[in-house]
């Protein structure tokens, strides 16, 4: 089974300030609520505590950013990193493959 629970989690954290974080706001508080964690008032420097991974990664995405665009077909990133020098942000990534899954992960969210 595909847990998807945690990548809404995410989602909805690091789109907070767009209208995208809408769309995982339900299931984002579904999880937090099985971790007996409540949403309410609680800032964005809290909140990136509660996630189970770090953010020290090789490509990590742009501080200030210029445009969001979503990487489907992902492979293990090769789009991603020229729209991050083009100071673009990824709020959505899609990749079929189990392997290229794990090495996206490890160069974009781990």
């Amino acid at each position: 089974m595909n847990d998807n629970r945690l990548a809404h989690l995410t989602h909805y954290f690091q789109n907070h300030t767009n209208g995208v974080s809408q769309h995982y706001k339900k299931p984002a508080k579904e999880y937090l609520a099985e971790l007996s964690v409540e949403l309410n008032l609680v800032e964005e420097p809290q909140m990136s505590q509660l996630l189970p991974m770090k953010f020290d990664v090789p490509f990590p995405p742009p501080v200030d950013y210029d445009f969001t665009f979503i990487d489907l077909f992902a492979g293990i990133g090769g789009f991603r990193i020229p729209m991050q020098e083009l100071k673009g942000k990824c709020v959505f990534t899609s990749e079929f493959n189990y392997w290229a899954q794990k090495t996206y992960e490890h160069n974009y969210c781990a």
